[in-house]
Protein backbone atom coordinates (compact mmCIF):
# COMPACT_ATOMS: atom_id res chain seq x y z
CA UNK A 1 0.00 0.00 0.00
CA UNK A 2 2.58 2.10 0.80
CA UNK A 3 4.40 1.26 -2.28
CA UNK A 4 1.27 2.46 -4.17
CA UNK A 5 1.05 5.77 -2.72
CA UNK A 6 4.83 6.56 -2.85
CA UNK A 7 4.42 5.87 -6.73
CA UNK A 8 1.31 8.29 -7.20
CA UNK A 9 3.11 11.06 -5.58
CA UNK A 10 5.66 10.48 -7.96
CA UNK A 11 4.06 10.71 -10.47
CA UNK A 12 2.29 13.81 -9.68
CA UNK A 13 5.55 15.68 -9.33
CA UNK A 14 6.50 14.40 -12.47
CA UNK A 15 3.33 15.59 -14.12
CA UNK A 16 3.93 19.06 -12.30
CA UNK A 17 7.94 19.33 -14.12
CA UNK A 18 6.52 18.73 -17.22
CA UNK A 19 4.04 21.44 -17.31
CA UNK A 20 6.03 23.30 -15.58
CA UNK A 21 7.94 23.21 -18.69
CA UNK A 22 5.03 23.58 -21.37
CA UNK A 23 3.70 26.86 -19.54
CA UNK A 24 7.79 28.26 -19.49
CA UNK A 25 7.05 27.61 -23.71
CA UNK A 26 5.09 30.76 -22.85
CA UNK A 27 7.58 32.55 -21.53
CA UNK A 28 6.71 36.40 -20.83
CA UNK A 29 9.37 39.13 -22.24
CA UNK A 30 10.60 42.34 -20.95
CA UNK A 31 9.40 45.63 -22.36
CA UNK A 32 10.01 45.80 -25.73
CA UNK A 33 8.89 42.39 -26.90
CA UNK A 34 5.77 40.16 -27.05
CA UNK A 35 4.49 38.82 -23.76
CA UNK A 36 2.55 35.00 -24.18
CA UNK A 37 1.01 33.68 -21.21
CA UNK A 38 0.05 29.96 -21.34
CA UNK A 39 -3.34 29.13 -21.37
CA UNK A 40 -5.69 29.17 -18.75
CA UNK A 41 -5.73 25.54 -18.99
CA UNK A 42 -2.18 25.13 -18.23
CA UNK A 43 -2.48 27.03 -14.79
CA UNK A 44 -5.35 25.13 -13.61
CA UNK A 45 -3.70 21.74 -14.78
CA UNK A 46 -0.99 23.25 -12.64
CA UNK A 47 -2.72 23.97 -9.50
CA UNK A 48 -4.62 20.84 -9.22
CA UNK A 49 -1.98 18.51 -9.40
CA UNK A 50 0.39 20.64 -7.30
CA UNK A 51 -1.85 20.07 -4.67
CA UNK A 52 -1.26 16.76 -4.34
CA UNK A 53 2.36 17.23 -4.57
CA UNK A 54 3.05 19.98 -2.28
CA UNK A 55 3.69 17.27 0.38
CA UNK A 56 5.95 15.41 -1.46
CA UNK A 57 7.92 18.07 -2.07
CA UNK A 58 8.27 18.68 1.55
CA UNK A 59 8.79 15.24 2.95
CA UNK A 60 11.77 14.75 0.07
CA UNK A 61 13.25 18.09 0.97
CA UNK A 62 15.02 16.77 4.46
CA UNK A 63 16.60 13.51 2.63
CA UNK A 64 18.05 16.27 -0.18
CA UNK A 65 19.47 18.45 2.72
CA UNK A 66 21.09 15.76 4.38
CA UNK A 67 22.28 13.71 1.66
CA UNK A 68 23.84 17.33 0.58
CA UNK A 69 25.66 17.53 3.85
CA UNK A 70 26.67 14.26 4.10
CA UNK A 71 28.40 15.24 0.60
CA UNK A 72 29.90 18.16 1.91
CA UNK A 73 33.41 18.66 2.56
CA UNK A 74 33.26 20.57 5.26
CA UNK A 75 34.00 17.87 8.10
CA UNK A 76 31.25 19.90 10.60
CA UNK A 77 28.60 19.39 7.79
CA UNK A 78 29.23 15.54 7.47
CA UNK A 79 29.18 14.77 11.29
CA UNK A 80 26.12 17.07 11.96
CA UNK A 81 24.16 15.53 9.51
CA UNK A 82 25.74 11.70 10.91
CA UNK A 83 24.60 12.59 14.27
CA UNK A 84 21.15 13.46 13.15
CA UNK A 85 20.66 10.61 11.04
CA UNK A 86 21.61 8.60 14.04
CA UNK A 87 18.42 9.59 15.61
CA UNK A 88 16.16 9.19 12.97
CA UNK A 89 16.48 5.56 11.17
CA UNK A 90 13.32 6.26 8.90
CA UNK A 91 15.57 9.12 7.16
CA UNK A 92 18.54 7.03 7.02
CA UNK A 93 17.68 4.27 4.92
CA UNK A 94 16.74 6.35 2.52
CA UNK A 95 20.24 7.42 2.44
CA UNK A 96 21.85 4.29 2.74
CA UNK A 97 24.42 4.94 -1.11
CA UNK A 98 24.94 7.76 0.89
CA UNK A 99 26.57 6.54 4.27
CA UNK A 100 28.00 3.59 2.63
CA UNK A 101 30.01 6.04 1.06
CA UNK A 102 30.74 7.46 4.31
CA UNK A 103 32.15 4.21 5.24
CA UNK A 104 35.29 5.72 3.34
CA UNK A 105 34.92 9.23 5.01
CA UNK A 106 38.85 10.31 5.49
CA UNK A 107 37.90 11.82 9.01
CA UNK A 108 38.22 7.90 11.15
CA UNK A 109 35.20 8.99 13.29
CA UNK A 110 32.76 9.73 10.79
CA UNK A 111 33.53 6.33 9.63
CA UNK A 112 32.70 4.83 12.70
CA UNK A 113 29.73 7.36 13.20
CA UNK A 114 28.46 6.39 9.35
CA UNK A 115 28.45 2.58 10.68
CA UNK A 116 26.57 3.05 13.82
CA UNK A 117 23.89 4.73 11.62
CA UNK A 118 23.54 2.09 9.37
CA UNK A 119 23.38 -0.54 12.08
CA UNK A 120 21.03 1.41 14.16
CA UNK A 121 18.32 0.91 11.34
CA UNK A 122 17.57 -2.89 12.30
CA UNK A 123 16.89 -5.57 9.40
CA UNK A 124 17.54 -2.95 6.44
CA UNK A 125 20.84 -2.35 7.56
CA UNK A 126 21.73 -5.68 8.46
CA UNK A 127 21.88 -6.08 4.45
CA UNK A 128 24.84 -4.16 4.23
CA UNK A 129 26.94 -6.46 6.35
CA UNK A 130 29.64 -7.00 3.85
CA UNK A 131 30.58 -3.20 4.22
CA UNK A 132 31.24 -3.39 8.20
CA UNK A 133 33.31 -6.45 7.45
CA UNK A 134 34.71 -4.85 4.90
CA UNK A 135 36.18 -2.04 8.05
CA UNK A 136 37.38 -4.96 10.28
CA UNK A 137 40.40 -4.48 7.49
CA UNK A 138 40.57 -0.32 8.70
CA UNK A 139 43.51 0.31 11.27
CA UNK A 140 42.90 4.03 11.07
CA UNK A 141 42.25 5.78 14.42
CA UNK A 142 40.74 7.75 16.22
CA UNK A 143 41.17 10.53 18.38
CA UNK A 144 40.86 8.55 21.51
CA UNK A 145 43.58 5.94 19.77
CA UNK A 146 40.60 3.38 19.17
CA UNK A 147 40.96 1.41 16.07
CA UNK A 148 38.32 1.91 13.84
CA UNK A 149 38.19 -2.23 13.15
CA UNK A 150 37.50 -2.37 16.81
CA UNK A 151 34.93 0.06 17.06
CA UNK A 152 32.89 -1.17 14.01
CA UNK A 153 32.97 -4.56 14.95
CA UNK A 154 31.53 -3.74 18.08
CA UNK A 155 28.79 -1.66 16.49
CA UNK A 156 28.10 -4.54 15.10
CA UNK A 157 27.85 -7.20 17.55
CA UNK A 158 25.57 -4.13 19.99
CA UNK A 159 23.69 -3.11 17.45
CA UNK A 160 23.18 -6.39 15.23
CA UNK A 161 23.09 -8.61 18.09
CA UNK A 162 22.26 -12.30 17.43
CA UNK A 163 20.85 -12.22 14.10
CA UNK A 164 24.78 -11.65 12.59
CA UNK A 165 26.03 -14.64 14.89
CA UNK A 166 25.87 -16.93 12.32
CA UNK A 167 27.75 -15.04 10.18
CA UNK A 168 30.39 -13.96 12.71
CA UNK A 169 30.64 -17.71 13.77
CA UNK A 170 31.33 -17.99 10.19
CA UNK A 171 34.62 -15.52 9.83
CA UNK A 172 36.34 -16.89 13.00
CA UNK A 173 39.31 -18.60 10.64
CA UNK A 174 42.64 -18.03 11.68
CA UNK A 175 44.36 -17.33 8.11
CA UNK A 176 41.83 -14.60 7.80
CA UNK A 177 43.65 -12.16 11.10
CA UNK A 178 41.43 -9.03 10.05
CA UNK A 179 37.89 -10.73 9.45
CA UNK A 180 38.68 -12.95 12.64
CA UNK A 181 39.61 -10.75 15.00
CA UNK A 182 36.51 -8.46 14.15
CA UNK A 183 34.25 -11.14 14.46
CA UNK A 184 35.68 -11.68 17.85
CA UNK A 185 34.64 -8.17 18.80
CA UNK A 186 31.79 -8.54 18.16
CA UNK A 187 31.27 -11.92 19.43
CA UNK A 188 32.11 -10.54 23.26
CA UNK A 189 29.46 -8.00 22.92
CA UNK A 190 26.86 -10.00 21.81
CA UNK A 191 27.01 -12.05 24.78
CA UNK A 192 25.80 -14.65 26.28
CA UNK A 193 23.60 -15.12 23.07
CA UNK A 194 26.61 -16.35 21.36
CA UNK A 195 27.11 -19.30 23.15
CA UNK A 196 26.58 -21.36 19.50
CA UNK A 197 30.30 -19.76 18.70
CA UNK A 198 32.25 -21.44 22.00
CA UNK A 199 33.32 -24.42 19.97
CA UNK A 200 34.48 -22.53 17.25
CA UNK A 201 36.56 -20.37 19.55
CA UNK A 202 38.11 -23.09 21.19
CA UNK A 203 39.32 -24.95 18.32
CA UNK A 204 40.73 -21.24 17.47
CA UNK A 205 42.33 -20.84 20.86
CA UNK A 206 44.26 -24.08 20.71
CA UNK A 207 45.80 -23.00 17.74
CA UNK A 208 47.67 -20.51 19.25
CA UNK A 209 47.76 -18.20 16.25
CA UNK A 210 49.17 -14.72 17.29
CA UNK A 211 47.08 -11.75 15.96
CA UNK A 212 43.46 -13.52 17.22
CA UNK A 213 44.54 -15.53 20.48
CA UNK A 214 43.57 -12.72 22.62
CA UNK A 215 40.16 -11.54 20.67
CA UNK A 216 39.40 -15.44 21.14
CA UNK A 217 39.70 -14.71 24.88
CA UNK A 218 37.95 -11.73 25.29
CA UNK A 219 35.38 -12.86 23.37
CA UNK A 220 34.67 -16.24 25.90
CA UNK A 221 34.63 -13.34 28.66
CA UNK A 222 32.22 -11.73 26.59
CA UNK A 223 29.88 -14.91 26.47
CA UNK A 224 30.55 -15.31 30.68
CA UNK A 225 29.07 -18.27 32.07
CA UNK A 226 27.43 -19.83 29.16
CA UNK A 227 31.26 -20.14 27.97
CA UNK A 228 31.43 -23.04 30.81
CA UNK A 229 32.54 -25.62 27.48
CA UNK A 230 36.05 -23.50 27.21
CA UNK A 231 37.20 -24.14 30.58
CA UNK A 232 40.13 -26.80 29.91
CA UNK A 233 40.75 -25.03 26.50
CA UNK A 234 41.73 -22.13 29.09
CA UNK A 235 43.24 -24.02 31.77
CA UNK A 236 45.82 -25.12 29.26
CA UNK A 237 45.66 -21.19 28.34
CA UNK A 238 46.85 -20.41 31.50
CA UNK A 239 50.52 -22.25 30.99
CA UNK A 240 50.84 -20.49 27.03
CA UNK A 241 53.84 -19.10 26.44
CA UNK A 242 52.60 -15.37 25.74
CA UNK A 243 52.16 -13.79 29.15
CA UNK A 244 49.34 -11.59 28.18
CA UNK A 245 47.25 -15.02 26.87
CA UNK A 246 48.06 -16.18 29.99
CA UNK A 247 46.38 -13.57 31.66
CA UNK A 248 43.46 -13.15 29.48
CA UNK A 249 43.08 -16.85 30.06
CA UNK A 250 42.46 -16.18 33.76
CA UNK A 251 40.15 -12.76 33.31
CA UNK A 252 37.71 -14.97 30.90
CA UNK A 253 37.94 -17.93 33.76
CA UNK A 254 36.58 -15.07 36.46
CA UNK A 255 34.03 -13.92 34.24
CA UNK A 256 32.57 -17.51 33.22
CA UNK A 257 32.42 -17.27 37.25
CA UNK A 258 30.95 -20.23 39.53
CA UNK A 259 31.27 -22.41 36.53
CA UNK A 260 34.87 -22.28 36.10
CA UNK A 261 35.10 -24.19 39.46
CA UNK A 262 36.91 -27.00 37.83
CA UNK A 263 39.88 -24.32 37.02
CA UNK A 264 40.59 -23.95 40.92
CA UNK A 265 43.89 -25.67 41.41
CA UNK A 266 45.04 -24.00 38.31
CA UNK A 267 44.32 -20.53 39.44
CA UNK A 268 45.80 -21.35 42.40
CA UNK A 269 49.27 -22.43 41.57
CA UNK A 270 49.13 -19.60 39.17
CA UNK A 271 48.70 -17.24 42.36
CA UNK A 272 51.70 -18.51 43.88
CA UNK A 273 53.47 -18.82 40.74
CA UNK A 274 52.83 -16.66 38.15
CA UNK A 275 53.67 -13.18 36.98
CA UNK A 276 52.24 -10.66 38.88
CA UNK A 277 49.96 -9.38 36.51
CA UNK A 278 48.33 -13.18 35.97
CA UNK A 279 48.62 -13.48 39.30
CA UNK A 280 45.85 -10.54 40.16
CA UNK A 281 43.42 -11.83 37.38
CA UNK A 282 43.75 -15.74 39.42
CA UNK A 283 42.99 -13.96 42.40
CA UNK A 284 40.11 -12.81 41.06
CA UNK A 285 38.66 -15.02 38.94
CA UNK A 286 38.66 -17.30 42.48
CA UNK A 287 36.83 -14.67 44.38
CA UNK A 288 34.22 -14.53 41.35
CA UNK A 289 34.33 -18.46 41.63
CA UNK A 290 33.13 -18.17 44.84
CA UNK A 291 32.11 -20.93 47.62
CA UNK A 292 33.43 -23.40 45.42
CA UNK A 293 36.77 -22.35 45.61
CA UNK A 294 37.37 -24.45 49.48
CA UNK A 295 39.50 -23.83 52.08
CA UNK A 296 42.43 -24.40 49.32
CA UNK A 297 41.20 -21.22 47.57
CA UNK A 298 40.59 -19.16 50.38
CA UNK A 299 44.49 -19.97 51.59
CA UNK A 300 46.18 -19.28 48.85
CA UNK A 301 44.12 -16.26 48.65
CA UNK A 302 45.42 -15.15 52.60
CA UNK A 303 48.60 -16.57 51.68
CA UNK A 304 48.80 -13.59 48.72
CA UNK A 305 48.09 -10.75 51.43
CA UNK A 306 52.07 -11.16 51.74
CA UNK A 307 52.63 -10.43 47.83
CA UNK A 308 55.24 -7.80 47.58
CA UNK A 309 53.31 -6.73 44.39
CA UNK A 310 50.34 -4.05 45.53
CA UNK A 311 48.08 -4.82 42.90
CA UNK A 312 47.88 -8.92 43.76
CA UNK A 313 47.22 -7.78 47.60
CA UNK A 314 44.19 -5.51 46.75
CA UNK A 315 42.77 -7.91 44.00
CA UNK A 316 43.56 -10.78 46.66
CA UNK A 317 41.36 -8.56 49.40
CA UNK A 318 38.69 -7.90 46.64
CA UNK A 319 38.22 -11.64 45.99
CA UNK A 320 37.58 -12.31 49.82
CA UNK A 321 35.00 -9.44 50.27
CA UNK A 322 33.69 -11.26 47.36
CA UNK A 323 33.55 -14.77 49.27
CA UNK A 324 32.23 -12.97 51.81
CA UNK A 325 31.26 -15.32 55.36
CA UNK A 326 32.55 -18.31 52.92
CA UNK A 327 35.99 -17.07 53.77
CA UNK A 328 35.56 -16.54 57.92
CA UNK A 329 38.76 -18.33 58.03
CA UNK A 330 40.55 -15.39 56.88
CA UNK A 331 38.72 -13.02 59.60
CA UNK A 332 41.46 -13.55 62.23
CA UNK A 333 44.53 -13.00 59.54
CA UNK A 334 42.93 -10.16 58.46
CA UNK A 335 41.95 -8.43 62.34
CA UNK A 336 45.65 -9.00 63.01
CA UNK A 337 47.49 -7.70 60.16
CA UNK A 338 44.97 -4.44 60.43
CA UNK A 339 46.02 -4.25 64.48
CA UNK A 340 49.52 -4.45 63.40
CA UNK A 341 49.48 -2.04 60.73
CA UNK A 342 50.60 -4.97 58.26
CA UNK A 343 48.31 -4.44 55.46
CA UNK A 344 47.33 -2.06 52.91
CA UNK A 345 45.35 -0.06 51.42
CA UNK A 346 43.80 -0.40 54.73
CA UNK A 347 40.37 0.61 53.56
CA UNK A 348 39.99 -1.97 50.84
CA UNK A 349 41.35 -4.34 53.97
CA UNK A 350 38.62 -3.06 56.19
CA UNK A 351 35.99 -3.37 53.92
CA UNK A 352 36.71 -7.35 52.86
CA UNK A 353 36.92 -8.09 57.38
CA UNK A 354 33.72 -6.37 57.67
CA UNK A 355 32.62 -9.24 54.68
CA UNK A 356 34.05 -11.84 55.58
CA UNK A 357 33.40 -11.47 59.41
CA UNK A 358 30.16 -8.87 59.79
CA UNK A 359 32.35 -6.94 62.63
CA UNK A 360 30.91 -3.59 62.22
CA UNK A 361 32.06 -2.81 65.61
CA UNK A 362 35.45 -3.06 64.59
CA UNK A 363 35.54 -1.04 61.28
CA UNK A 364 33.71 1.93 62.70
CA UNK A 365 36.12 3.40 63.92
CA UNK A 366 39.08 2.67 61.99
CA UNK A 367 37.45 3.82 59.03
CA UNK A 368 36.71 7.47 60.48
CA UNK A 369 40.24 7.75 61.55
CA UNK A 370 40.96 7.72 57.67
CA UNK A 371 39.31 11.21 57.07
CA UNK A 372 42.21 12.64 58.93
CA UNK A 373 44.29 12.47 56.03
CA UNK A 374 43.63 13.44 51.97
CA UNK A 375 44.97 10.69 50.57
CA UNK A 376 43.63 8.22 53.31
CA UNK A 377 40.08 9.38 52.89
CA UNK A 378 40.56 9.11 48.96
CA UNK A 379 41.05 5.01 49.42
CA UNK A 380 39.27 4.43 52.19
CA UNK A 381 35.59 6.20 51.16
CA UNK A 382 34.77 4.12 48.08
CA UNK A 383 35.08 1.42 50.60
CA UNK A 384 32.48 2.91 52.83
CA UNK A 385 30.09 3.51 49.38
CA UNK A 386 30.83 -0.69 48.70
CA UNK A 387 29.48 -1.08 52.21
CA UNK A 388 25.85 0.39 51.43
CA UNK A 389 23.18 1.42 54.40
CA UNK A 390 25.93 -0.30 56.92
CA UNK A 391 27.59 2.60 56.25
CA UNK A 392 25.57 4.96 57.69
CA UNK A 393 28.16 5.98 61.03
CA UNK A 394 30.19 7.47 58.78
CA UNK A 395 27.52 9.82 57.35
CA UNK A 396 28.82 12.66 59.03
CA UNK A 397 32.34 12.60 57.96
CA UNK A 398 31.18 11.79 54.68
CA UNK A 399 29.34 15.42 54.98
CA UNK A 400 31.98 17.29 55.95
CA UNK A 401 34.08 15.81 53.57
CA UNK A 402 31.94 17.50 50.79
CA UNK A 403 33.22 20.78 52.25
CA UNK A 404 36.90 19.24 51.28
CA UNK A 405 39.04 21.62 49.73
CA UNK A 406 40.40 18.29 47.63
CA UNK A 407 37.49 18.32 44.44
CA UNK A 408 38.16 14.29 44.19
CA UNK A 409 37.52 13.83 48.39
CA UNK A 410 34.16 15.77 47.66
CA UNK A 411 32.92 14.14 44.37
CA UNK A 412 33.81 10.47 46.42
CA UNK A 413 31.87 12.06 49.68
CA UNK A 414 28.64 12.84 47.28
CA UNK A 415 28.86 9.41 45.59
CA UNK A 416 29.38 7.66 49.11
CA UNK A 417 26.20 9.85 50.53
CA UNK A 418 23.99 8.20 47.73
CA UNK A 419 24.98 4.99 47.80
CA UNK A 420 24.36 4.84 52.28
CA UNK A 421 21.16 5.71 50.99
CA UNK A 422 20.55 8.44 54.65
CA UNK A 423 18.67 11.91 53.60
CA UNK A 424 18.91 13.92 56.28
CA UNK A 425 18.90 17.56 57.31
CA UNK A 426 22.71 17.75 57.42
CA UNK A 427 22.61 15.36 54.30
CA UNK A 428 20.12 17.95 52.61
CA UNK A 429 21.83 21.15 53.35
CA UNK A 430 25.65 19.72 52.25
CA UNK A 431 23.88 18.86 49.03
CA UNK A 432 22.19 21.95 48.46
CA UNK A 433 25.71 23.63 49.01
CA UNK A 434 27.25 21.06 46.72
CA UNK A 435 24.44 22.05 43.89
CA UNK A 436 24.48 26.15 44.10
CA UNK A 437 28.18 26.27 45.21
CA UNK A 438 30.55 23.51 43.74
CA UNK A 439 32.86 24.39 40.28
CA UNK A 440 33.73 20.90 39.80
CA UNK A 441 31.00 19.92 36.92
CA UNK A 442 30.93 16.09 37.55
CA UNK A 443 30.73 16.78 41.56
CA UNK A 444 27.55 18.97 40.90
CA UNK A 445 25.96 16.09 38.46
CA UNK A 446 26.66 13.61 41.39
CA UNK A 447 24.88 15.92 43.70
CA UNK A 448 21.80 16.46 41.94
CA UNK A 449 21.78 12.68 40.88
CA UNK A 450 21.59 12.21 45.19
CA UNK A 451 18.98 14.72 45.51
CA UNK A 452 17.04 13.19 42.68
CA UNK A 453 17.34 9.64 43.88
CA UNK A 454 16.83 10.12 47.49
CA UNK A 455 14.64 13.43 48.72
CA UNK A 456 12.08 12.39 46.80
CA UNK A 457 12.13 8.35 48.13
CA UNK A 458 12.27 9.97 51.86
CA UNK A 459 9.03 12.12 50.79
CA UNK A 460 7.57 8.95 49.66
CA UNK A 461 8.13 7.34 52.87
CA UNK A 462 6.31 10.62 54.76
Amino acid sequence: MRGEVDSGRRERLVIVLLLSRVAAVFSSGRTGRTVLLPPAWIWGLLLVVAGGSADLVAEDAPVADLARRLASKQEAERREALVELRNKPDLAKQLFPELIRRFRDPVPELRVLAADVVASTGEAGRKWLPHFIWKFYDTDVTKENKPVWYLVAEIVGRRMGKDVLDDMIGLLDEKKIAECRGACVAIHEIGEDAKPAVSALIRLLDTRTVGVELEVLYALRGIGPAAEEAVPALVRALDAENMHTRYWAAQALAAIGEKAAPATPDLIRKLETGLASVRRHSATALGKIGPKIGKPGVEALIKALDDFAFIVREDSLDALARLGPAASQAAPVLKKKLVEGKLDPVGRALYAYWRVSGDLEFVQPRFLARFEEENAAIEAIPQLARMGKAAEFAVPALVQATRSDDAVIRLLAVEALEEVGVWNDEVAAAIHERLTRETDIDTRRAAGQVHKRLRPATKQRE
